[in-house]
């Protein structure tokens, strides 16, 4: 969050209201590149998820034309994943410069 509010044209925000059932946590905006709502997890195993409601949420989101994407951490790797009800890191963009690696999946995505 604080490498991309450094970038000119860039903004991020994290969100977080234990009372706001399904709110995603992440605004994500990259300079040049679309904004992305985001749900950031810590890993355990290989697999992260949102929760049922946050899936629901998310669902929404995209019915509704935002982009949203899933993001896990775990051992100082950040794993980028389309949203999914249930990620594997095995299968995600992964690495250690969490900008970058952003960005790498937001330009594949396209």
């Amino acid at each position: 969050m604080k490498g991309i509010n450094l970038l000119r044209g860039g903004y991020a925000r994290r969100y977080e209201d234990r009372y706001a059932v399904g709110l995603l946590d992440l605004m994500l905006k990259l300079p040049d590149l679309p904004p992305v709502w985001a749900e950031g997890k810590v890993i355990d195993g290989h697999q992260f998820a949102p929760t049922p409601r946050q899936w629901v949420e998310g669902n929404r989101m995209i019915a509704a034309g935002l982009n949203i994407i899933l993001l896990g951490w775990r051992a100082g790797i950040l794993y980028v994943s389309p949203w999914v009800e249930k990620a594997d890191k095995r299968e995600c963009i992964s690495g250690v410069d969490e900008i970058r690696t952003l960005r790498e999946y937001l330009n594949e995505s396209r």
